[in-house]
């Protein structure tokens, strides 16, 4: 009840115990069947592949924006950096919305995750498709 057990409940139940049965069977069902479904499979890689471009293009801009604040670096950033930090809207780290102290890389890296946790998974797909250079002319924003 203090939140301090760390094991799975069930060892606590005997072997005869229905539940028991129950809950390892249904484990085994999921194994078997659920999670190496095709289409699953399919939906894992794709939902892999969107949050890496996400993830990997908006981190990138982040850290970069992160270093030039902090006077840690004397490059600036490319084209292509400012209009994905641009993106970020309210969560893009700026001189004006530096917390005390200054930005650090993790702080900008949270921002970039709350923004990304925060997409429709609409959205998510878009972005990412126009980070891939996938997007064409005639797909509307969601």
């Amino acid at each position: 009840m203090r939140g301090r057990y760390d094991g799975n409940v069930f060892d606590l139940l005997e072997l005869t115990d229905p539940r028991v049965k129950l809950v390892f069977g249904a484990k085994d069902l999921g194994r078997k069947k659920m999670y190496t479904d095709t289409k699953k499979v399919e939906m894992e890689i794709g939902c892999y592949s969107i949050f890496d471009s996400l993830l990997t293009e908006f981190c990138s801009a982040a850290i970069k924006q992160a270093k030039i604040l902090g006077g840690k670096s004397k490059v600036s950033l490319s084209w292509k950096e400012t209009q994905i930090l641009q993106l970020l809207g309210d969560h893009t780290p700026a001189k004006d919305n530096a917390p005390a102290g200054g930005w650090t890389p993790y702080q900008c890296l949270r921002r970039v995750i709350d923004f990304v946790t925060g997409m429709t998974d609409n959205y998510a797909v878009y972005v990412s498709r126009q980070f891939q250079g996938m997007g064409f002319a005639g797909t509307q924003r969601p």
